[in-house]
């Protein structure tokens, strides 16, 4: 399984490729990918920064996203608590702890976790991981479902299965 990590590689096809040899024959490859390419404002500044630098940006700016998000979201007033959200997209790109603390995301792994033992400290540092994740890597390559499904084509895998709408995923086999 490659999850979360062809997009950081410097050449996707190239990676899916050498992943191959790994694989037995009829063995599967599943693998998950950013739907896209991207290079928000501030990843200039903040590819360079070391975990523990994320750290203390998340440690400092979480608890203002979230505050200001569910005052808004509390008085009914959804579309300012996205927008307040926005302006802190750099802390915690996919919202995750947001969206947690509010129930929205109970059918991912995230908000199985919290509902399971309500550790906020676990949450914490998956917002960390995550936000290091977004924010700092050299190689930000997606692929849309098209570009996935030629890569493996082309790298000869067979039974190739391709979906995903925020994101790019695919199982295929060798």
């Amino acid at each position: 399984m490659v999850f979360q990590v062809l997009q950081h590689t410097p050449n996707t096809k190239e990676t899916l490729g050498s992943v191959k040899e790994y694989l037995n024959i009829g063995g599967e490859l599943s693998v998950t990918a950013y739907a896209h390419s991207f290079y928000p404002w501030y990843h200039f500044i903040t590819k360079h920064l070391s975990f523990r630098q994320v750290y203390w940006l998340v440690k400092f700016f979480l608890p203002i996203r979230y505050t200001g998000q569910k005052l808004l979201y509390n008085l009914n007033l959804k579309f300012l608590s996205k927008v307040w959200g926005h302006m802190f997209h750099f802390i915690d790109p996919r919202d995750t702890y947001f969206l947690t603390m509010i129930g929205k995301m109970n059918d991912w792994p995230m908000g199985q976790m919290y509902n399971k033992n309500k550790d906020q400290k676990m949450l914490f540092w998956e917002i960390v991981i995550n936000t290091f994740d977004t924010i700092t890597p050299n190689y930000t390559n997606g692929l849309t479902l098209t570009e996935m499904k030629r890569e493996l084509e082309e790298n000869t895998y067979t039974d190739i299965n391709v979906w995903g709408k925020s994101g790019t995923r695919a199982k295929a086999k060798r």
